[in-house]
This record gives structure tokens, C-alpha cells and sequence, in this order.
């Protein structure tokens, strides 16, 4: 059995880094969930941790080859400051609330200069039902289900989990906790998509795609099969979201800013638009995209993004 004594611990998918997006002006909150050796939800972007044995060996190990209290026993391998635990303490103080009005007892004060870095959110892993618990009912949520394509299952001698009961899992979760929050399905797998939609219609299920860019072709994705045509290009994956009945499309914002006219193809087919990617905590960008009549904006860094649109906002007043 692999005993993990440390990992590098990445600043996104965790309670913390959520609490502070919303306080930063985001309406709802999109996390990668992924399901552990013991068919635990935990939210989790990349298929490997890094992690380090007691010997000192450093390597990576699938999520789906971990139990959830070896996950839960990882930790960073630099000590977040002790006053982030604190402020996290306070913020489980609150974990029944149903709205933020108790989410501002934690003050944005706090949560500033608890960060070593203001860019940087540390926290610890949570389970999908953890989100549910700790973050105030009127944050909405974005569930992309991460599932590897077979060249990246062969390229580290892993087994997905069936997707049937991927799938059953998760919603059994959200039927039992989402009560009236906003929820809605993401997921860059056609088949994960298909069983979405077929065994509920109450949650919103858009199809994400990240066709339609430069390096498309040349760039190793874990997540895309290029090949599948029902997601390698815009058209094709609106083709396929009408066929089996979606809601929309989620796909790379830098497909939208090179040809405003996907924008319009989406929508003659009554179906949402939301966009994601690096250009996204670029307020320029955002505005562009809003006047388009995109649907939705994901951006990696709402504090990054609020930092900019003051700026521009400075910027103007002073013109």
C-alpha cells in the first residue's frame, strides 16, 4: 500500500479558493470532480497527484487508485500559514447557512491577509458533499465530471470508473443535497453527457468542447478524444447537443473572440453559451463576449479578474 506523506497542492478546486470567487463577484462556482479507489466524488482538476513517499521518493498516482482518507491525508508540502486553518474554521462555523449574509462574518480583511499571495487560494481537498455543506446555498455550482479518454488511461496504465456508475454516484449526491441550489453538468466526454441527460432532466448538461483552436490537433488533452466528431468542432458538437437533447455548449473563449459568429449559431438552436479559458480574467475580453450575448463567462481568477476591471474602471474615470 502507497503511504503519501506530502503533495504539491494546487490553489483551485477547494472550499476556500470558492468562498473567495463568490465574495469577488462570481454567481456560480465551476469544480472538476473525480472518484476515488472507494467511489468517493472528491473535487480534484487532474487525474494524478504528485506525492511523496515516506522514503522520500517523489511520484504520481491516478485519483482513481486512492481510497478517500488516503487523499484526505495529503498535504502540502510547504505549511499554509496557520491563519488560513483559522479562517477556515470560522467559515465550517457557518456550514448550515443557506444564504452569504453569514458568509460576510468571515470578512473580506480576513480572507486577504490570510493569503501568502493574493493571486494564491490554498485549502485542503474536499468531497463533493463537503462543497454542499460549507458553501452558502445561493452559490450556484458547475459540475464538470472529469473523465479520461483511452490515450491518457494507456499512457498511465489506469481503468476509468464505469461511467454508468460514475454518473449515478454523482447525482445521487446532488438529488440528496443541491435542496434549491443552482446546479448545472459539465463535461468534455459525449457518452458522460448522454447519461447525464438520460437520467434527469432538472440540471442543466452542457457539452464542453475545445475544438475550434490553434493547437487543437497538436496538444495532448486528457480530457478530448480529437477524433470523436461529435466534439471536434462547433458545429458538430451543436449537431450532437440537439441530437440528444443538452442544454448548450461550453467551449474555449479564444473560439468565440476569433469568430463572433458562433455565438449566433449557438443560439438560432436555442441552446446556452458559455465560454472558458485564459483570456477570460481579461475584462476586455469578458465585455466583448457579454455584447456577443455569451451566456456565460468561466474565469480561472476572480481576483485576478476584479483586480483588472477596477483597474479599467480607474482608468476611465480618471479619462
Amino acid at each position: 500500500m502507497l503511504t503519501c506523506l506530502s503533495v504539491h497542492l494546487p490553489a483551485e478546486n477547494t472550499i476556500l479558493s470558492f468562498l473567495t470567487a463568490y465574495r469577488f463577484g462570481a454567481k456560480m462556482i465551476e469544480f472538476d470532480l473525480q472518484l476515488t479507489y472507494d467511489n468517493i466524488p472528491v473535487i480534484f482538476h487532474d487525474y494524478e497527484i504528485e506525492v511523496e513517499t515516506k522514503e522520500g521518493v517523489k511520484m504520481h498516482e491516478t485519483i482513481n487508485r486512492l481510497t478517500l482518507d488516503q487523499l484526505l491525508k495529503l498535504r502540502p508540502l510547504k505549511k499554509a500559514p496557520d491563519q488560513i486553518t483559522h479562517a477556515m474554521s470560522k467559515i465550517k462555523h457557518h456550514r448550515l447557512s443557506r444564504s452569504t449574509g453569514d458568509l460576510h462574518q468571515v470578512t473580506r480583511e480576513e480572507i486577504d491577509t490570510h493569503l501568502p499571495h493574493p493571486d494564491v487560494i490554498h485549502g485542503g481537498y474536499s468531497t463533493f458533499q463537503d462543497a454542499f455543506a460549507l458553501v452558502p446555498q445561493d452559490v450556484g455550482f458547475l459540475v464538470e465530471i472529469k473523465y479520461p479518454n483511452l490515450a491518457m488511461q494507456n499512457l498511465r496504465n489506469f481503468t476509468a470508473p464505469e461511467r454508468n456508475k460514475f454518473v449515478d454516484i454523482i447525482l445521487n449526491i446532488v438529488f440528496n443535497e443541491a435542496q434549491n441550489r443552482r446546479v448545472a453538468f459539465l463535461t468534455f466526454d459525449p457518452d458522460i453527457a448522454i447519461l447525464l441527460r438520460a437520467k434527469q432532466f432538472r440540471y442543466p448538461v452542457l457539452f464542453l468542447v475545445c475544438c475550434e483552436t490553434p493547437n487543437f490537433y497538436n496538444v495532448f488533452d486528457p480530457d478530448v478524444n480529437v477524433h470523436d466528431t461529435r466534439g471536434n468542432s462547433i458545429m458538430n458538437a451543436i449537431a450532437f447537443v440537439k441530437m440528444v437533447n443538452l442544454d448548450g455548449i461550453v467551449c474555449d473563449s479564444e473560439s468565440i473572440l476569433q469568430n463572433h459568429s458562433f455565438v449566433k449559431a449557438v443560439h438560432s438552436e436555442n441552446l446556452l453559451l458559455f465560454t472558458y479559458g485564459s483570456r477570460n480574467v481579461d475584462p476586455v475580453n469578458v465585455k466583448v463576449q457579454t455584447e456577443l450575448g455569451v451566456d456565460g463567462i468561466i474565469a480561472d481568477n476572480m481576483t485576478k479578474l476584479s483586480k483588472r476591471v477596477r483597474t479599467c474602471m480607474d482608468a476611465s474615470l480618471s479619462d
